[in-house]
């Protein structure tokens, strides 16, 4: 049903199209389907097509195929030319699917029937499947001409859920080009749109479309939340009567970002569940087939067991090459990657070059591409140096281009407007939600209670598995604790204390050598950071959040960290907690050596004697 908002006008819609100019369009196999077939069925008032509509929505293709066919013969020998033409529609979904020789065959039909230019519904549907396989061939600008016709019929219709699909189509291209800022504009127009118009589905697809641009800036809390509230939105979808249990597979594909967002957030427990959701659903195309073998294939790698992740990841390649995907670049670097545990380097550097080359060829996927860069310089490492070196420098200027975007000042501000309206949309609904919200913190309290002793058993178990690890951490927090300590007893004062006349044979000492000592530490600490984890300045910056990263003229720099490691250029009055806070976050590197720990830490203990006995307790 096409649901008509008076609240926008034509002219807002027209003013949407002037930001939806250089996307491109990413495979939306399960986008739409037909759904959208049933919903120009209906406003065409065509009947006759829905029962073959009606497979379609159960995804029993060759079913489907047959009862279209049975209906077009009828439809052409009656002269039912509307009835004929939504079947030719349905029928080149279906094809869409498994035959790639009958859907161009479709495709011309379609064109050719007299109502077709009359039909702008039916042309909707028309484009976007065209559009669909234009990207499958990888023909990126022909999809993205082709896709924007669509959205100008949709705006034309007045047609607020057409509006919203086909924002969230150019969304889903943009973040697999690295267009996040374009992405986040068309997610914020599609949510606005369905939250009007109180569509969970379309919500739902919308908050999973912005949990996946999250997801690709690394920040994996905003993904997570994301994800979480687009499965409340599916769940409330299906308490409505007669939906479309299709939506279990775009479930399947929320839990599949939720498995990577815990994973990159070391949170393995919450993954492992999410992953144990993936499997429990039946899947019915080798698509599926192939992204849980990969699901489980990484499970595989994290526990060490390479064999049986090399035959999954494999078998899950052969699946999707018969799915027409080539190359995925993904299961290419995972199979890299398993070859370089098994220490068999040939069949490593292969496939890293496999899926560089098919991931560059794409243009897509920055992930896999650094990935590979990385790979590939540890993989050359012995062999060819030189290649090594080229491969880390490619790597580096990956990550640059990549942190340049992702702290790009328009795109923290189209994120920033997206979390305003969020709220906003949670204040209007706020007193049903928080009575929902009592009953499951009572549930919850009430399960946490029951299953406390259990839990208590599982901590003991964990602590007695990594003790080692636990200890290291533990001589590392208090050693930290105790310079917090000492920062609470200073309570510094802005200038040294001054000599009184009573002790005059107490020397002060100079402010210089207190900035030698603090330009000596950072030096320390960034060789020690530089040597262990292979990153730059930046990366130290971006991960410590203790010193800005500012743009200057495209290229990324930590000025105010670097202030600190010249004495011409080190502040009149240094932050001197700031370098105290770097020598802990570099301190506590998981792996770093237990020997390089304490000497950094014995330079840091001489570096804070010194504070005290030059700034004095103060006040």
């Amino acid at each position: 049903m096409i649901i008509d908002n008076l609240y926008f006008s034509v002219k807002n819609k027209m003013i949407r199209t002037g930001q939806m100019n250089q996307l491109l369009y990413i495979s939306l196999l399960w986008m739409f389907g037909s759904g959208l077939l049933a919903q120009a069925a209906a406003t065409d008032q065509v009947d006759q097509p829905s029962i073959c509509i009606n497979a379609i929505r159960t995804e029993n293709f060759e079913l489907a195929k047959k009862l279209c066919h049975k209906q077009l013969k009828q439809a052409q020998i009656t002269h039912d030319s509307t009835s004929e033409l939504s079947l030719l529609l349905a029928l080149l979904d279906i094809y869409k699917q498994t035959d790639d020789d009958a859907f161009d065959d479709y495709l011309i039909k379609i064109e050719q029937h007299p109502l077709f230019e009359s039909s702008p519904q039916i042309k909707y549907q028309w484009l976007r499947l065209q559009a669909i396989k234009l990207h499958h061939a990888a023909k990126f600008n022909e999809s993205n001409a082709i896709f924007l016709q669509a959205l100008q019929i949709a705006i034309n219709l007045n047609d607020d859920i057409k509006i919203s699909n086909s924002n969230i189509d150019l969304g889903i291209s943009a973040t697999a080009m690295g267009e996040y800022k374009t992405a986040l504009n068309h997610y914020r127009t599609s949510l606005e749109l369905t939250r009007e118009m109180n569509d969970p589905y379309a919500t739902g697809l919308s908050l999973k479309s912005v949990g996946n641009v999250y997801l690709q800036l690394e920040e994996y809390p905003d993904a997570i939340n994301y994800f979480e509230e687009a499965l409340n939105e599916y769940a409330q979808y299906m308490e409505q009567d007669n939906f479309d249990s299709r939506v279990h597979g775009r479930i399947n594909t929320v839990y599949k970002g939720l498995v990577e967002a815990h994973q990159k957030s070391n949170n393995l427990l919450a993954a492992k569940h999410y992953q144990q959701q993936i499997e429990q659903s039946e899947s019915k195309n080798n698509h599926d087939r192939a992204n849980q073998l990969v699901q489980q294939a990484k499970q595989r790698i994290e526990s060490e067991d390479y064999q049986p992740a090399i035959t999954q990841l494999t078998h899950a390649l052969q699946l999707y090459q018969s799915e027409g995907i080539e190359n995925p670049s993904e299961v290419l670097f995972l199979l890299a990657k398993v070859y370089q545990h098994s220490n068999q380097s040939d069949l490593a550097i292969y496939y890293a070059l496999e899926g560089l080359d098919n991931a560059e060829e794409m243009q897509s996927n920055h992930v896999v591409i650094s990935q590979n860069y990385q790979l590939l310089s540890q993989l050359y490492a012995d062999s060819d140096p030189q290649l090594a070196l080229n491969y880390a420098i490619k790597y580096n200027q990956a990550r640059e281009s990549f942190l340049a975007t992702k702290y790009n000042t328009d795109l923290k501000t189209i994120q920033h407007q997206i979390e305003l309206e969020k709220n906003q949309n949670k204040l209007v609904s706020s007193q049903l939600k928080n009575t929902q919200q009592q009953v499951k913190i009572q549930t919850l309290n009430n399960k946490y209670l029951m299953s406390l002793l259990v839990l208590l058993c599982l901590l003991a178990l964990i602590i007695y598995l990594n003790i080692k690890k636990k200890r290291e951490q533990s001589e590392l927090k208090a050693t930290i604790n105790y310079h917090k300590n000492q920062f609470a007893v200073l309570s510094l004062s802005t200038q040294p204390q001054k000599a009184t006349h009573n002790d005059t044979s107490q020397q002060q000492i100079k402010q210089e050598t207190v900035n030698q000592q603090l330009v000596a530490i950072m030096h320390d600490a960034i060789n020690l950071w530089v040597a262990h984890t292979g990153d730059n300045l930046i990366e130290l910056a971006d991960r410590s959040r203790i010193w800005t990263i500012t743009n200057d003229n495209g290229t990324l720099r930590a000025r105010s960290l670097e202030k600190y490691l010249s004495l011409q250029k080190i502040p009149q009055n240094p932050r001197w907690r700031n370098v105290v806070r770097t020598c802990h976050f570099v301190l506590s590197e998981v792996g770093l050596g237990t020997e390089q720990r304490q000497e950094l830490n014995l330079k840091l203990e001489s570096l804070m004697q010194m504070i005290k006995d030059y700034y004095g307790t103060g006040k």
